[in-house]
């Protein structure tokens, strides 16, 4: 019978929770220092956009999460007979704590930023699968910064979005739901077959 520590001890092994952890916390620091310092993007500094530190700590904060879904133990824990559900969740929200602390001090980007790369990589894994729903959140933020000049309006596009609450609690509520439709075909690597 295992006791409460050694399934933790488990959890974090098999999930690579260092890792997860260690990025967490690069994130966090950094975004703290300088988390609205703006990228040199060469495209964007022709106009008034930009995009400041905070997106690129938030696709570290995307792989935390993805780390952590799919780590080696992830495909045996949906088939054995226990549920683990539970500790998924505590993991992800364990990692939203850092974001969540910068937004209650002023930096919501951090955490906005990540709810929205979260919902992308969810939403994408359920079609693709996890090991290229990764490139490809990354590859849409990319052609979200190009696409920019050819919209009007800078709004229309989510990685313009200033820090909102409303937007916040939008993505959050939008995150929790695609993770839970979403948690275990990423955790054994499926995705949905779209038939024709």
């Amino acid at each position: 019978m295992f006791g409460v520590r050694s399934i933790f001890a488990l959890y974090a092994i098999g999930h690579r929770v260092g890792l997860a952890m260690g990025l967490l916390a690069v994130a966090v620091a950094v975004s703290a220092v300088t988390g609205t310092t703006s990228l040199p993007l060469p495209w964007l500094s022709e106009g008034s956009l930009d995009l400041s530190l905070d997106h690129l700590l938030a696709v570290a904060l995307l792989a935390a999460h993805a780390t952590l879904l799919t780590g080696e133990l992830s495909s045996r824990e949906e088939s054995s007979v226990r549920s683990w559900w539970w500790a998924d969740c505590l993991g992800m929200t364990v990692l939203l704590c850092g974001p969540v602390f910068l937004a209650f001090t002023g930096d919501a980007g951090l955490l906005q930023n990540t709810l929205l790369y979260l919902v992308f990589f969810f939403l994408i894994s359920l079609v693709i699968g996890p090991e290229t729903a990764y490139p490809t959140v990354i590859f849409l933020i990319v052609v979200q910064t190009m696409v920019v000049a050819l919209v009007p309006d800078r709004g229309l596009i989510p990685v313009f979005w200033d820090p909102d609450p409303r937007i916040i609690a939008a993505l959050f509520l939008l995150a929790t739901v695609a993770f839970l439709v979403a948690r275990r075909p990423v955790k054994t690597s499926t995705r949905l077959r779209i038939t024709a």
